[in-house]
């Protein structure tokens, strides 16, 4: 009999322990909401595919955005958009000045390049031709009414909103995509390191448009 007990009583024990093990993973780190950041490389060629040769296609982060949520998004980095006279001529002809007022060391062999805020960066960092910036776009840009050679997203299906290298956005719904706006891709170069960061809650967020959700443990 006591035999019996000790077995029934082993077996329990031994039951207990897995369910506490199958539990664990959302007893605790689960329970409520965290922050959560992503790392995503956005180069100076992300664009739709198909929309301009040399396009490499939008990062879509798969990052589900709700109307009510904040997500905080910065980015480092240059995009190489052009070289030469070319990027600076144009650049000037976009605001009505000289090449001179544009770019401070324009020369043949030279970069054009600029931070997610398409303002223009250092020459240690690949503006060589010392673009100045920023500028609109022209109408073949991929959003002329957004800044040039900068970060842009989307979430979803809706309009382009001006990202940059220090950017908080809500109102958004659905998946964010990441891109750069320009409208020649062809000769671009490098790009920007995005992080993404927002507070996640836990469970699937059915009907709740005011947080992101994480999913498990059981909620809706």
């Amino acid at each position: 009999m006591q035999n019996k007990l000790l077995a029934l009583t082993t077996t329990f024990a031994v039951m207990s322990l897995m369910l506490t093990a199958f539990a664990l993973p959302y007893a605790s780190a689960d329970k409520g909401p965290r922050t959560v950041t992503h790392i995503f490389s956005v180069l100076a060629t992300s664009g739709p595919a198909g929309f301009a040769t040399g396009t490499t296609g939008v990062i879509d982060t798969q990052i589900n955005l709700v109307p009510g949520a904040s997500v905080k998004i910065t980015a480092t980095g240059t995009g190489i958009w052009a070289g030469g006279k070319y990027g600076c001529y144009f650049a000037a002809t976009q605001r009505g000045l000289s090449i001179s007022q544009v770019c401070t060391n324009y020369n043949d062999p030279c970069k054009t390049g600029s931070d997610a805020d398409g303002v223009g960066t250092s020459a240690a960092d690949g503006n060589t031709c010392g673009y100045i910036g920023p500028v609109f776009g022209t109408p073949a840009f991929l959003v002329p009414s957004l800044t040039a050679f900068s970060l842009i997203g989307q979430a979803g299906s809706g309009s382009y909103v001006q990202l940059g290298t220090d950017t908080t956005i809500t109102g958004q719904s659905g998946d964010l995509k990441l891109a750069y706006n320009d409208d020649v891709y062809e000769d671009n170069s490098q790009g920007f390191t995005v992080t993404v960061s927002y507070t996640c809650y836990p469970g699937n967020g059915f009907g709740d448009s005011n947080h992101i959700h994480c999913g498990p443990p059981g909620q809706n």
